[in-house]
């Protein structure tokens, strides 16, 4: 038990990263503690956030959590719970609103901002973020394939194959469009295995009659390739029909499967989007 104790500091500890927004968030709620009269919002954010990360550090939680069927390695996101942001913003409101003269509230104000901003770090040097190219903050290229098949689909059946840079970011567009695989065969400490992700990803040629056989047992109509991947052969010779090319994406759709969904559908199968 003790062990599962230290691994929660530890998850704690990754979880804060430098440090600095959680201090600030602890001398916030030390703040509010002090100041903060109204029984509802002391409850709201104070006493239910401090048992949150209270119970967060006791091993028996951890074991409940596993016991119930979570994965152990969700267990951090318990911590989203706790409103960092809220807490320190609502702080520095009541710091505000504490002073009378004006000039005091400036003052306040001005430092609280200064504060939040040196605790914090300039998120645009961190390679794994860029500029938001839309108001979904995901690629163009992703929305752009995934209206496309949206438009083509005849059913909502929807299977699809996308490299898997833009695997992520499909479940978050649209849950209608389903894919051979996820996010979970991207993680390799997960261990999970995809015969159709190795075909498109683990070789430097992509074995279309292979890739076809593996993808045809999971009825995908959709396969989408990067135009710069090489192929062992033309995938049009195999039964997929190049539809359009979208910002460097091929978009095939496997007429063998999506005949198999006519027949198996009927012509007049309505979408329901």
């Amino acid at each position: 038990m003790y062990n599962i104790f230290l691994e929660n500091l530890e998850i704690i500890k990754n979880y804060i990263g430098n440090g600095h927004i959680f201090f600030l968030y602890l001398i916030a709620v030390i703040y509010l503690l002090i100041t903060e009269k109204e029984k509802q919002l002391r409850i709201l954010i104070i006493y239910v956030p401090m048992s949150i990360l209270f119970f967060f550090l006791l091993p028996l939680t951890r074991w409940l959590y596993v016991a119930v069927g979570l994965d152990g390695e969700t267990y951090y996101r318990i911590l989203w719970l706790l409103p960092m942001g809220i807490s320190i913003a609502y702080a520095g409101f009541k710091l505000y609103a504490g002073f009378n003269k004006v000039y005091l509230r400036i003052i306040s104000i001005v430092v609280v901002c200064a504060v939040i901003v040196i605790s914090g770090s300039y998120v645009y040097k961190n390679p794994h973020i860029s500029r938001a190219e839309n108001l979904y903050n995901m690629p163009q290229v992703t929305i752009n394939v995934c209206d496309f098949i949206l438009a083509d689909a005849e059913f909502d059946h929807i299977w699809a194959v996308f490299p898997k840079e833009h695997v992520s970011f499909v479940r978050q567009y649209s849950s209608l469009i389903r894919l051979a695989y996820g996010r979970d065969v991207l993680v390799d400490r997960w261990i999970i295995e995809s015969p159709i992700y190795d075909l498109m990803e683990k070789q430097d040629i992509i074995d279309i009659p292979a890739l076809l056989e593996f993808t045809r047992e999971k009825n995908v109509n959709y396969i989408v390739f990067h135009w710069t991947r090489s192929v062992s052969d033309n995938p049009e010779n195999y039964g997929l029909l190049l539809l359009d090319q979208i910002d460097g994406m091929l978009i095939y759709r496997d007429e063998v499967v999506a005949q198999k969904i006519r027949e198996t559908y009927g012509p007049y199968y309505p979408r329901w989007w």
